[in-house]
């Protein structure tokens, strides 16, 4: 993710920022997503025209030092069974960088642990070196090399699930040949 207009321009990142105007849309067009904490029907707009994903999060706090401040919620111990409730909530500050997941259609931003984050960032690596035109061979041995690693069954599984997600994105495009669907669907089956 991003809160700098020019690194959203360059595209492939999610643009954080308070609000966007008009003068946002070329960004917009380039970014893979955005967050707004003050939304309006104007960034619903372009949000819309530039065919992005976008969240709003009225709950957030914006400062200037570090962006987009969250409260994530502090779990006390499991109950009977197994649910946990949240008993006080941490400011928790969104770094320029950070790896984030958004599903628009629930609303929802997730912070994955810096363990996932270093896994999605890999992953992100790779497709966009895909996209940049370097071919389905390339990914299908990264994808080779990440499940031979030491990597657990269920990292394994998330791997496979993300990798098919963004295949079939490509697939519905036109960006992703036939025969390169086959060698990579090839290299999860390995």
């Amino acid at each position: 993710m991003t809160y700098d207009k020019a690194k959203a321009l360059l595209g492939d990142r999610i643009f954080i920022t308070p609000y966007v105007s008009a003068q946002d849309a070329k960004a917009l067009s380039r970014a893979k997503g955005l967050l707004v904490t003050l939304a309006g029907a104007q960034s619903a707009a372009l949000a819309a025209a530039a065919k992005v994903p976008a969240i709003d999060l009225p709950q957030a706090r914006w400062t200037e030092s570090s962006g987009i401040v969250l409260s994530l919620p502090v779990f006390g111990p499991p109950r009977s069974g197994g649910f946990q409730e949240a008993v006080s909530w941490k400011p928790s500050p969104i770094r320029e960088g950070t790896a984030i997941r958004m599903d628009p259609a629930s609303g929802a931003v997730e912070l994955p642990d810096p363990g996932r984050q270093t896994f999605l960032l890999r992953l992100e690596e790779a497709m966009n070196a895909y996209d940049r035109g370097s071919g389905a061979e390339p990914l299908a041995l990264w994808v080779e090399a990440q499940l031979k690693g030491n990597a657990s069954a269920p990292q394994k599984r998330e791997l496979v699930s993300a990798l098919k997600l963004e295949l079939s994105r490509r697939k519905s495009s036109g960006t992703l040949q036939d025969g390169e669907e086959a060698r990579l669907m090839k290299a999860f089956a390995e």
